[in-house]
């Protein structure tokens, strides 16, 4: 595994073997670390809140107008935060008209979350989870800053372990495939007093696309999300479902 020094460079190569941008990781601020967001507010290209192997608490926050876009998840997914094998605890925190590739304003990847209080308001992205992306990780601990062989027997997939509750909103978030809220994939995930309104996606999961996941979703509301092409909802795997829907096509 890589040693930690004071930052750590991760380049972007695009279709023609050309590198099409450059990622500086600080390594005391963004791997193996602490980091406390309180009544703070942020706007802009994520570049510098991509974490790996950390712990990030947001509280009282506002995340608006941010993106994330370019080659692969480190530079393209989760328009406010990227946490690669990090956990994640966001209370009362906006996330309002962000966008990315994919995860408009978060990507979680093989780490787990409690999210309660929050709003996600008119995000977008290009391809999965208008909001949010949550999905394993088949190279366990391992992330974009080790140096590791992927291929290596010992790996094991890790799965991320979510909490979504306490009246958290999506709303008017859209992609232009799976998950006008949510995608999860590979997960385990809690959804509990949580409303979904007017949110679209163009192939399926108006509100949420759920694959390879064990879920609960609980008092929940649904009003008017909408998908082109198939329905508000895609479970892939067997779900408790217990909520309420209302409007929705």
């Amino acid at each position: 595994m890589l040693s930690v020094v004071s930052s750590i460079l991760i380049s972007a190569i695009s279709d023609d073997g050309n590198i099409s941008d450059i990622l500086e990781i600080d390594g005391d601020e963004q791997i193996n670390t602490q980091k406390i967001f309180d009544s703070s507010n942020f706007n802009g290209k994520r570049n510098n809140r991509c974490f790996f192997r950390c712990t990030i608490t947001t509280t009282d926050c506002t995340f608006k107008d941010c993106f994330a876009f370019g080659v692969g998840l480190t530079f393209g997914s989760g328009g406010a935060l990227y946490l690669s094998t990090s956990n994640l605890i966001s209370k009362n925190t906006n996330y309002m008209s962000n966008a990315a590739n994919t995860g408009g304003s978060l990507s979680i990847v093989a780490g787990d979350a409690i999210i309660s209080k929050n709003e996600f308001i008119n995000n977008e992205a290009i391809a999965n989870g208008g909001a949010v992306q949550i999905t394993a990780s088949k190279h366990g601990i391992y992330t974009e800053i080790d140096e590791v062989n992927y291929s290596s027997a010992d790996l094991k997939t890790i799965n991320p372990r979510i909490s979504i509750s306490e009246d958290t909103i999506f709303e008017n978030n859209t992609c232009r495939s799976l998950g006008g809220a949510l995608y999860i994939q590979a997960a385990n995930i809690m959804i509990e007093n949580t409303k979904f309104n007017l949110n679209t996606a163009r192939f399926s999961g108006g509100a949420i696309y759920i694959t390879n996941t064990q879920s609960n979703i609980i008092g929940c509301n649904f009003t008017s999300n909408k998908c082109q092409q198939r329905s508000e909802f895609a479970f892939k795997e067997k779900s408790y479902y217990n909520q309420q829907v209302f409007n929705s096509g």
